[in-house]
């Protein structure tokens, strides 16, 4: 029997990539609360995920500083989002 899953956010070039099943976070190992959250944002249109996108490093308190390095680290990665690796990503 399978149970929902939830993936965490990822950065655009990593949105279709797979984790290992047992790093994967299962509804039910949520508290109810944060499950509601999650069902409630799933429900999101495309213009209010953006908008919470937005807001997040602030409703979860991440330091301005914190959050620059995370949007300067994305880059980094840059080189893996291409044809080449686009097989990678389904794995």
């Amino acid at each position: 029997m399978s149970k929902k899953q939830v993936q965490e956010p990822r950065a655009p070039y990593t949105a279709t990539a797979e984790v290992d099943v047992e790093e994967r976070i299962t509804m039910s190992s949520l508290s109810p609360r944060v499950r509601q959250v999650v069902q409630i944002i799933q429900e999101f249109k495309i213009r209010e995920r953006d908008q919470f996108l937005h807001l997040l490093p602030t409703v979860l308190n991440i330091s301005s500083e914190d959050y620059g390095w995370l949007r300067a680290s994305e880059s980094a990665f840059e080189f893996w989002d291409n044809e080449e690796d686009a097989v990678y990503d389904r794995l």
